[in-house]
């Protein structure tokens, strides 16, 4: 995913010399170790994993189940239920204090407005309004 940094690696475990993928999500590091060598083509195939994976946790679509489904660490993921249809989870046994986009939005702009020019502040305002809130809303 060229311009945007990775939040995953793909790596290779010494001891087998086979590749694992090691991400972030929730807070937590998931380590999911495959079977496949560690040659280029292997390589290029668990990277385009792991690059939709990135971009499935940063749109919050993220379904670790799905994705991994014979992995122990799966049933410690669970998608909060009443959400608005976001896939946005909290690992078993924690509540989810974490403000939607539109809280956490206001609230930063509160914070930041008495730091920014009026003409700065149209701007983000004004790209909250036709560019991010939407998606969050839709």
């Amino acid at each position: 995913m060229a311009g945007s940094p990775a939040v995953g690696n793909v790596r290779a475990k010494k001891e087998t010399g086979r590749l694992y993928l090691d991400f972030m999500y929730q807070g937590v590091r998931c380590r999911e170790f495959t079977s496949l060598p560690d040659t280029a083509a292997n390589r290029r195939r668990v990277q385009a994993l792991m690059e939709k994976i990135d971009r499935e946790i940063a749109l919050g679509k993220f379904n670790f189940r799905e994705t991994f489904p014979g992995s122990p660490r799966a049933d410690r993921f669970k998608v909060v239920e009443n959400a608005p249809n976001t896939g946005i989870g909290t690992a078993k046994g924690q509540a989810d204090h974490t403000p939607r986009f539109r809280a956490f939005a206001e609230t930063w702009i509160d914070e930041n407005r008495p730091a920014w020019r009026l003409s700065y502040e149209e701007t983000v305002i004004g790209t909250l309004n036709q560019y991010l809130l939407p998606l969050v809303s839709g």
